[in-house]
């Protein structure tokens, strides 16, 4: 099933980002082989009526044509592709890289070249300045492993960065920009200062997911030294401004910034930017456990030189004086700490924590920690201190000079007590020691499992009962809506709701879970089952031409989702589908959840032994009730469920008696294999 994430974020970049708009054309370029976000563009391009252009990069290939091209070569290359731009009003980028070294042997020259001749050409001159554009990065295995956690979890803190409501973040930002644009007069009473000045004609702007994603921050100087600052809170922060040198000192009650306004480099782009400065950690440090060099400026740029002669571009942030986080733009990161003689060391503390309800504190090698699933922060570990560091967005009398509050936790007898900001829960999390897990039902049943050492995980359990009796599952902690989810699960054969063959299901048991008192509690006769069928064209699509070809085609189809709740010996049946080759009466894709299951009475001829044939009653997402029959069976060669619509129905009752039971009136909008019908 595909991520609602990537759905999400794809209608963010279209329909927000680059704003594409019926007819226009726009070219969707993939740097690596992450196809899940592409092909979501790709259909939310054609949705609003524009002319999607795909191209992917291959980095191996690119790099041997780079490097054996002169310059002549290269610019004749550039000449086709710089046409093509030309002819675009929209442009996304995908960096989804598997090997940020994949160009390691191609030569500094041809490097030069290929920036000179064609990336200026295409990108820097007609791409930033003529086209809507996004350039992204997007979390796969590698980025994931570059950043010492989970692909799982770096998805997680990808999405969430990302998916900030920046409709709000701009309609805040309104305000400002409408006040600044019709504003002539101004003036400033602070604690000495009486200032009147005009702003008649100077322009501001407000960066809400326009280009620089996260986004969200405007600093307007009025040429007469005065600052507004409007932070992606809400919160606004009036100060005055001196330039000298080459550097604004921008002072405000409670602090100030320093820095210069030049141009930012990241991810093959180039941002106008108010760079902070910073001469107090400028200069190269030598990581002494690796010999890897770390060398900052004065701006919050960074390059390291690691010890197999590769180098990474970067950006640090100060944490604290002597302390700061470094990342670099392929994802990679770690937590100097300055030491005398010009030395760094990294943090190496890597732990987990979980409390009673399996809510997780972990600690990740880079500096970085992960409280239940959420909020990431900072943080600092030795033997005498330890400490928790959080970016505070607006003023707060706690931040030091770099806008963090340092708190002190403690590890005491194994354990941590801390109380989580998301919720505002005190728990108390026990150090995860990398033994089995034993817990007990009290009725001399006993539950073994071993986690992961991760904030989600799933792993093999084993339940063994009074009798001796020992059965397989899977136990999985995951977070929902309601927070902390534990459950167990198992794989079963069944039937659906009168099906003559079995299907294959996933069975969860949701559990109860105390680690402190070891014990756990599951109803065996309380639990849920269910599959996720695909449409049987594309999965045929899948198994001929693989996922290569076929995910050009999945959004012409769409799946059905069949769930059986079970509790008190009574099973009901929930359907839910999304098909965007059926439309609704109002002339969108057909979306429906809360359908009813039943065995449909009659057989059609042309696909008897595909599968049983199933019948659903469900209200639409336009308001009105629609009946489905479609067909289930399984397919072996791509091991998943796979359905055909015999037909969809538009239904008016026309009768209804006390027991329930209706006639409907209707018309057909779809037959058998999905042909339309009127």
């Amino acid at each position: 099933m595909e991520d609602p994430r990537i759905r999400k974020f794809a209608q963010f970049l279209i329909r927000s980002a680059v704003g594409l708009e019926k007819g226009e054309k726009i070219l969707i370029e993939l740097h690596g082989s992450e196809t899940g976000l592409m092909k979501s563009l790709v259909q939310e391009a054609y949705a609003v009526g524009g002319k999607p252009f795909v191209h992917i990069f291959d980095y191996a290939v690119e790099g041997a044509l780079v490097q054996g091209a002169d310059a002549e070569h290269m610019e004749e290359i550039a000449s086709y592709e710089l046409e093509r731009m030309r002819d675009m009003d929209a442009y996304i980028d995908i960096r989804a890289t598997t090997n940020i070294s994949m160009w390691h042997n191609v030569s500094d020259e041809a490097q030069k070249r290929y920036r000179q001749y064609y990336w200026g050409p295409i990108h820097l001159a007609e791409r930033c300045n003529h086209t809507k554009w996004s350039v992204l990065r997007y979390p796969n295995d590698a980025m994931a492993q570059l950043a010492g956690v989970s692909t799982e979890e770096y998805e997680d803190f990808y999405f969430r960065a990302c998916l900030v409501d920046y409709d709000k973040m701009g309609r805040a930002m309104q305000p400002l920009q409408d006040l600044m644009a019709r504003t002539d007069k101004v003036r400033i009473v602070a604690p000495g200062t009486d200032i009147s000045f005009s702003i008649k004609g100077i322009p501001s702007f407000g960066m809400h997911g326009n280009r620089n994603i996260p986004d969200g921050e405007v600093i307007v100087f009025d040429g007469h030294g005065n600052a507004t600052l409007k932070k992606p809170d809400d919160s606004e922060i009036q100060a005055v401004y001196t330039f000298e040198n080459g550097l604004y000192t921008i002072a405000f009650d409670g602090g100030e910034y320093v820095g210069e306004t030049g141009l930012f480099a990241a991810d093959g782009n180039v941002y106008y930017a108010f760079l902070f400065y910073s001469d107090k950690i400028a200069g190269a440090y030598l990581d002494c456990d690796d010999l890897s060099v770390v060398r900052l400026d004065e701006t919050g740029n960074a390059l390291r030189y690691n010890s197999d002669g590769r180098s990474e571009t970067g950006r640090y942030t100060v944490l604290s004086d002597g302390l700061f986080y470094f990342e670099s733009e392929t994802g990679s990161s770690a937590l100097y700490e300055i030491c005398a003689d010009g030395q760094v060391a990294r943090s190496s503390f890597s732990s987990t924590y979980y409390a009673s309800d399996f809510a997780s504190i972990v600690f990740y090698s880079n500096g970085v920690v992960l409280f239940n699933n959420a909020s990431a922060m900072f943080y600092s570990y030795d033997e005498s201190s330890q400490k928790i560091y959080t970016y505070t967005p607006s003023d707060s009398s706690e931040a030091n000079a770099y806008g963090f509050v340092a708190e002190e936790f403690e590890e005491e007898d194994g354990s941590i007590t801390y109380t989580d900001p998301a919720d505002n829960v005190t728990r108390t999390y026990m150090r995860f020691d990398g033994k089995y897990t034993v817990l007990e039902d009290g009725k001399g049943g006993k539950l073994e499992f071993q986690s992961d050492g991760g904030a989600e995980f799933t792993v093999d359990a084993v339940y063994t009962d009074s009798t001796g009796k020992q059965t397989q599952y899977y136990f999985l902690v995951y977070y929902g809506d309601s927070g902390v989810e534990t459950m167990l699960a198992c794989l079963a054969t069944g039937a659906l709701n009168g099906s003559v063959s079995d299907y294959l299901f996933t069975v969860n048991y949701f559990i109860e879970v105390n680690l402190t008192e070891k014990t756990f509690a599951f109803d065996s006769e309380k639990y849920i089952y269910g599959l996720t069928a695909y449409d049987y064209t594309y999965v045929e699509l899948l198994t001929v031409y693989g996922s290569g070809l076929a995910f050009l085609f999945e959004g012409a189809y769409g799946y059905i989702n069949v769930v059986a709740d079970v509790a008190d010996g009574k099973t009901v049946y929930s359907v839910s589908g999304s098909f965007n080759f059926i439309k609704d009466a109002d002339g969108n894709p057909l979306r429906f959840a809360d359908g009813t299951l039943s065995k449909a009475g009659f057989i059609d001829a042309q696909v008897e032994g595909f599968g049983n044939l199933f019948a659903s009653e469900f209200v639409a997402a336009d308001g009105n009730t629609y009946h489905l029959n479609f067909y289930l069976a399984y397919n072996r060669n791509v091991q998943q469920f796979v359905y055909i619509i015999h037909s969809c129905t538009l239904a008016e009752e026309i009768f209804r008696s006390d027991d329930g039971s209706a006639v409907y009136s209707g018309w057909w909008t779809v037959c058998t294999y999905g042909t339309t019908s009127s």
